[in-house]
């Protein structure tokens, strides 16, 4: 899928969710209103497209996590790979 064929989904209300001693970091959607239900709880990171010989509109959600390295700080985050 080609980068013009995205349309990216706003993240004006996602939040930091922190994990493993807060080491470990994603950004996400939160699991209320106002965000719309289909997105409550996903990555932050989304996006919409349609297939060449499809018109139906598909999702996929992108789960970025993040990682402080042992004895690193918020400046030596890293993503998980």
């Amino acid at each position: 899928i080609s980068l013009d064929a995205k349309q990216f989904f706003s993240s004006e209300n996602a939040k930091l969710k922190f994990f493993g001693n807060n080491k470990i970091v994603a950004l996400k959607n939160p699991s209320r209103q106002p965000v719309k239900r289909a997105f409550r709880g996903k990555s932050a990171f989304g996006f919409k497209y349609t297939l060449p010989n499809d018109d139906r509109n598909r999702g996929r959600w992108l789960d970025i996590y993040l990682h402080i390295p042992k004895g690193g700080t918020l400046a030596d985050l890293q993503p998980i790979k």
